[in-house]
């Protein structure tokens, strides 16, 4: 049988940098499951969009509203919130 030394490496100090500056994930105090049901209550409105602090989009799902156009827009908006693994609010925080 042979014995085979295993050597040990420290890493390369450029690497270990560019991985210690990882930034942490910021969690929102919003709740994803809050987003659904306003989604499916109030998504025609942008209800939903609004929660989540996308105003823009809120203001063009409600003026949408008029035209019937924003009720496929709440459902794909559903969808995703539904099958996406990670959410994120307008400040880029994960949805809780």
């Amino acid at each position: 049988m042979e014995n085979k030394n295993f050597e040990f490496a420290l890493p390369d100090e450029k690497l270990y940098s560019e991985i210690s500056n990882v930034e942490p994930v910021r969690v929102s105090n919003r709740k994803k499951s809050t987003a659904i049901l306003l989604a499916f209550f109030g998504g025609c409105m942008g209800v939903h969009s609004f929660y989540l602090g996308f105003t823009k989009k809120g203001v063009i799902q409600l003026f949408s509203s008029i035209l019937g156009i924003s009720l496929l827009w709440a459902l794909i908006d559903i969808f995703r919130m539904l099958f996406s693994s990670e959410v994120y609010d307008a400040d880029g925080n994960i949805l809780s």
